[in-house]
C-alpha cells in the first residue's frame, strides 16, 4: 500500500477525459459522457505499491471531490497493479469534477498525494 507521502502527478490527454465519450451509439455516449478516470502509470504503481482492486477515500484540494475510488484495471507480471483510479461505484464522479467542476482539458494535470495508506488528496493542475 502506499504511505503518506507519496505524490506523483498526471497529464491528463484524451482517453482520460473523454473516457466515456468513445461509446458504440448515441445512447452509449448519453449515459457515458462523464465518465472520466486519473491514470496510475506503471512505475508509480510499482514503486507506491498500488494493488488493482484497493479502494481508497479521495478529496480533492478545491474542496469539491469527496468519494470513494477504486485502484482498478491491472497490470505487472501477475497482473496485480492498478492502472487507474475510477470512481467507486460510480465511473461518473471523477468526471464530474474534471470535466464539470475544473473544466479539465488535455494537457492539464492532476496531483495525486496519499495522505495515508488509504487517503488520498487530489489536486488540479492548470497547464
Amino acid at each position: 500500500m502506499p504511505k503518506a507521502g507519496d505524490i506523483f502527478e498526471v497529464e491528463l490527454k484524451p482517453a482520460h477525459i473523454e473516457w466515456g465519450t468513445r461509446g458504440e451509439s448515441r445512447e452509449d455516449l448519453e449515459r457515458s459522457e462523464w465518465e472520466a478516470y486519473i491514470q496510475i502509470s506503471a512505475p508509480n504503481a510499482y514503486s507506491f505499491n498500488i494493488m488493482a482492486s484497493t479502494v481508497f477515500h479521495a478529496v480533492s484540494s478545491d474542496g469539491q471531490f469527496n468519494h470513494d475510488v477504486l485502484a482498478s484495471g491491472s497490470q505487472g507480471p501477475n497482473l496485480e497493479y492498478a492502472k487507474q483510479f475510477e470512481g467507486h461505484h460510480d465511473l461518473k464522479v471523477i468526471g464530474y469534477w474534471l470535466k464539470g467542476y475544473c473544466n479539465a482539458k488535455p494537457g492539464d494535470a492532476v496531483r495525486v498525494e496519499f495522505k495515508s495508506p488509504t487517503d488520498v488528496l487530489f489536486t488540479f493542475i492548470r497547464n
